[in-house]
């Protein structure tokens, strides 16, 4: 992932990073421009410092990377069940396109059946993996 950040910095494109907020259940987008933006944050994982990034409106994102536990054909995306993703991705809206990033190994290929969706899960429009992209059929 890391390659794929640093082309679109010096492509000239704005990326925006999660960082979950002091309440534990909310998502904002912060705009980083350098790995120097970053410091460890929810469970140690590397987020935008709140002190040196613009927080975005996520209304603004055209195209966000959703990390999954597991994903399938479908659109479904299988988290860690705390719902930042699915609040968030509520938040983003349409028109934006959802891509689902994993390894191949975390995509769900039929005889296994689908992952269970809930109401409130967002799909993915598509699944990136090291392999190729993958258009998924229920988004």
């Amino acid at each position: 992932m890391a390659p794929l950040i640093e082309a679109c910095w010096q492509g000239g494109s704005r990326l925006l990073f999660p960082k979950v907020a002091g309440d534990g259940a909310t998502v904002e987008l912060l705009e980083a421009t350098a790995w120097s933006d970053f410091e460890p944050g929810y469970q140690g994982i590397l987020e935008p410092s709140s002190q040196h990034c613009l927080r975005v409106d996520p209304t603004m994102v055209e195209v966000v990377l959703v990390p999954g536990l597991a994903f399938d054909r479908l659109g479904t995306r299988l988290g860690r069940g705390k719902g930042h993703y699915d609040r968030l991705l509520a938040r983003i809206g349409e028109p934006a396109v959802r891509v689902g990033v994993c390894h191949p190994w975390q995509v769900m290929e039929a005889p296994v059946a689908p992952l269970p969706r809930e109401p409130h899960d967002v799909p993915m429009h598509w699944i990136l993996t090291p392999q190729g992209a993958i258009r998924c059929e229920g988004a």
